[in-house]
């Protein structure tokens, strides 16, 4: 898919499929584990189309002699990142929430997990804005340079 449709296409889509899930596991986490793993689906397939995107951006955009570094370098901070949320993730239920910041959570029980993902879907949203910027930037210099050589898209 992101050799056919490009990698913001697949960036975009996997977005979408993010937020989705957050959004639904922020709003209903004191549901039934069935609705739970619905959700999850979501979040799991835009999770991978999210590291195609980014394996094929890197990929692509990194001269041939640094690929294999940035390749690295990106399984890296997956991994890293990975073991740094995971203890911020078992640290915020350990000390538990006392109300919900989504008024469409009505467990109290669950608050401590719709609050997370409430926090995952808002950095999550952070991060589509910045892709979406730097991608606008891209672009309006791709056309600026197009009109300066008087040449067309292929």
């Amino acid at each position: 898919m992101a050799d056919a449709k490009g990698n913001p296409f697949l960036f975009y889509t996997a977005s979408s499929l993010l937020l989705t899930c957050f959004a639904l596991l922020s709003s209903f986490a004191g549901l039934s584990p069935w609705f739970i793993a619905g959700f999850l689906i979501l979040g799991n397939v835009g999770q991978s189309f999210l590291m195609i995107a980014f394996s094929n951006t890197i990929s692509r955009t990194l001269p041939k002699e640094q690929t294999g570094v940035g390749m690295g370098l990106l399984a890296m901070m997956n991994f890293i990142s990975g073991a740094v949320f995971a203890s911020l993730y078992s640290t915020t239920l350990d000390r538990g929430a006392s109300f919900g910041w989504n008024p469409a959570e009505s467990h109290p029980d669950a608050f401590a997990y719709s609050n997370i993902y409430l926090v995952l879907a808002l950095l999550h949203a952070g991060i589509l804005m910045i892709y979406y910027i730097q991608l606008g930037r891209a672009e309006r210099r791709g056309k600026q340079n197009h009109k300066k050589d008087g040449g067309t898209f292929a």
